[in-house]
């Protein structure tokens, strides 16, 4: 008979010889599947897709916080995952409108014939409807990923979403907003403060009615690079209105208080102007 410490020589062997064997055993041993779309952890928004790779495939099917199954169309071409599963046709994917989930954090599992594979918990933005219609815009996203590049971005009803429809290299930094100079009276007289940034609440920037600026700008100097867009109260909500050059006299421009825009400002945003 083996003594105790034979037999603990041979299973710490066994042991060995079976990590071995795994580490020298070929990919899809370790590397079966992925999902790659949504990511765990990731933001969705708009319409976008389910999507990522199983090396062998029966029936694939995903629900959303446990809800009805949708189908996956399998066999996608997916030339990179040759190394692991020996072929390339191995890609499933489906388009998803991630408005219909609502916002919030959500869970998306994966099944292959009922067996569940892969799950992500994910977290869903929404502008408030499953396709807003009528809605446009195109914004310049200065100096995104370095200082050299700027970035058009254009809002695309189709894809519910935001998509990228210019990028150029920025000859020279200083065409950007560089600030907005508001004055206490009219004709650029009084105190004045220049904003180079959005302001949810003037109550927060010293000035001379009542130890702050809000409720009390009269007059705008505006670059031509530049524009401003007032609101009549904090957190950019009320009555708004937009400028893009310099207004003399807020007294004689239409507003709520007292008919005009004067002395009632409470948050502003700044926004560089494309050019054209």
């Amino acid at each position: 008979m083996w003594d105790a410490s034979a037999v603990g020589l041979v299973r710490r062997a066994l042991i060995l010889a079976t990590l071995l064997l795994a580490f020298a055993s070929p990919r899809p041993v370790w590397a079966q599947a992925n999902l790659e779309i949504p990511a765990n952890g990731s933001v969705q928004s708009g319409i976008g897709m389910v999507s990522g790779w199983k090396c062998t495939a029966g029936t694939l099917t995903f629900t959303i916080d446990n809800g009805p199954a949708a189908p996956l169309v399998y066999g996608v071409n997916r030339n990179d995952t040759q190394g692991v599963c020996g072929d390339s046709n191995n890609g499933f994917i489906a388009q998803w409108n991630w408005n219909l989930v609502g916002d919030g954090p959500h869970t998306l599992r994966a099944f292959d014939d009922g067996v569940q594979f892969a799950s992500a918990t994910f977290t869903v933005t929404t502008l408030g409807t499953e396709v807003l219609s009528g809605a446009r815009g195109e914004y310049i996203l200065p100096f995104f990923a370095d200082f050299n590049t700027d970035v058009v971005v254009l809002w695309q009803e189709s894809a519910q979403n935001f998509v990228i429809v210019k990028h150029a290299q920025v000859a020279d930094p200083t065409v950007h907003c560089a600030g907005v100079e508001a004055y206490e009276n009219s004709l650029n007289g009084g105190q004045r403060v220049i904003f180079s940034f959005d302001v949810a609440d003037l109550t927060k920037v010293p000035g001379p009615c009542g130890g702050s600026f809000n409720d009390c700008i009269s007059s705008f100097f505006i670059p031509a690079n530049c524009s401003v867009t007032v609101y009549q109260d904090a957190n950019y909500f009320g009555q708004s209105m937009t400028f893009t050059s310099p207004v003399g006299d807020l007294t004689t421009v239409l507003g709520p208080c007292g008919g005009s825009f004067n002395d009632c400002i409470s948050s502003l945003t700044i926004t560089t102007v494309l050019p054209h």
